[in-house]
């Protein structure tokens, strides 16, 4: 599964990876590993990095975000919340530069 996961994201300009939701439903030996398809991206040439928390990556894209870029978020389910909490946090940003 990790390879399937590595070309997907070769594709993106930047990877950021968060951590694997309910790991322990998965064996180990077919879960995917955050980190090694971090490192295995960056070994093609790409920007990748794995976060073990949800606001880690919120604070990442707040810090590389400008404007007119995209995000896309792929997951499974509602990843923590982290739609909601990065449109809060580059919102305040934009209230912020108003001031």
């Amino acid at each position: 599964m990790q390879p399937a996961f590595e070309e997907a994201f070769l594709a993106a300009d930047v990877a950021l990876i968060g951590p694997v939701f309910r790991p322990e439903v998965v064996s180990e030996e077919a879960r995917l590993s955050p980190p090694e398809l971090a490192r295995a991206l960056r070994e093609r040439g790409r920007p990748a990095y794995a976060f073990s928390e949800v606001e880690e990556i919120v604070s990442a894209l707040d810090e590389m975000l400008v404007p007119g870029d995209v995000v896309v978020v792929l997951s499974n389910g509602d990843f923590g919340g982290l739609q909601e909490k990065l449109i809060r946090k580059l919102r305040e940003r934009g209230a912020q530069k108003t001031l």
